[in-house]
């Protein structure tokens, strides 16, 4: 995100100065040739008109030094406008780091008393059994706790997807290999809500990456796809090769997202239909991970959705 913005902010910095270079050029250049015909004109009085040729060659050759120097001056104004745009967003890069590190250590924080909880669940839950009391209080207890854990590890990972300094190991890997074994882990869960999962995945498809953030990401992308989508709806993931690319799609045939809603998508804890995410526990940063490994792997990702009828993420990934 900074280092987009230092590019636009550069981008405005040469933008302006050509518009100014060339738009005060001209105008040198009419006003120069006016008052320079005006003058022979006055002192010379006839005698301009021999004359203006060679006016007309000196403000010819004028011009043509305005061009050919332009891009000189527009490499000095691109590294003055780089110094600058970098100077400008020093402030917001430290701001970022602060949230990002504030994020990591709540993150972990966070493990030291959801494991206490655990821990005394388990003590109460064994005590409660030996004198034949209800255990329904724990079970709303623990599964509190585990969305707690849950929403812990993803404010790590998020935290360690989107800082710079933090570098995965990105390699060629056979992406059809890797993602496999997800085949297996939904096959239980798709079962259980009666929502197939239909698997599309070309074989030996090559890919430059980090595999266990991808199996994150397209992990997430299914648990979205079979929260949203009620039983008897259908899942389905597309992996395919193309030209120096790997294109990964995820569709349902779920409830579908509102147009006004699909650009605030992956905003953290952002939630299209809050009821509904309570109600399958949902942390409101899955889509937010996706996107920064996307980002983390100089991908892209796309978003088609239709309410009612279902949605559609497809991811391009370099080969």
């Amino acid at each position: 995100m900074l280092d987009s913005f230092r590019r636009q902010l550069t981008s405005w910095f040469v933008g302006l100065f050509l518009l100014l270079y060339f738009v005060g050029g001209m105008v040198i250049v009419f006003v120069f040739r006016s008052v320079l015909i005006a003058e022979l004109d006055k002192q010379l009085q006839g005698l301009h008109s021999h004359l203006r040729p060679l006016v007309d060659a000196i403000v010819h050759q004028f011009v043509i030094t305005l061009i050919i120097s332009a891009p000189l001056f527009a490499l000095t104004v691109w590294a003055i406008g780089h110094f600058f745009a970098a100077r400008a967003s020093r402030p917001i890069d430290q701001t970022m780091q602060l949230l990002r590190r504030f994020v990591a250590d709540a993150g972990h924080e966070f493990n030291t008393p959801i494991t206490v909880i655990e821990a005394s669940i388990e003590t109460l839950d064994d005590t409660l059994k030996e004198k034949g009391l209800s255990t329904e209080v724990l079970e709303v207890i623990r599964r509190a706790s585990e969305r707690m854990k849950d929403l812990s590890a993803k404010l790590m990972f998020l935290a360690k997807m989107e800082n710079p300094e933090s570098v995965s190991d990105i390699e060629p890997i056979d992406l059809t290999k890797e993602l496999a074994p997800l085949k297996e882990e939904y096959a239980t869960i798709s079962a259980q809500k009666k929502i197939p999962v239909t698997w599309n995945m070309e074989p030996n498809v090559m890919a430059v990456g980090n595999a266990e953030s991808l199996r994150s990401m397209l992990s997430n992308l299914i648990d979205n796809a079979l929260s949203y989508t009620e039983s008897g709806g259908s899942v389905t993931v597309n992996l395919a090769a193309q030209p120096n690319s790997v294109t990964l799609s995820v569709e349902d045939s779920g409830i579908g997202i509102p147009a006004e809603s699909i650009d605030h998508l992956f905003e953290r804890f952002y939630r299209v239909d809050k009821s509904r995410s309570r109600a399958v526990g949902g942390s409101g940063l899955g889509l937010s991970i996706v996107k920064a490994i996307v980002d983390n792997h100089h991908g892209t990702i796309r978003v088609e959705s239709q309410p009612g009828v279902g949605t559609k993420f497809t991811i391009v990934l370099p080969a």
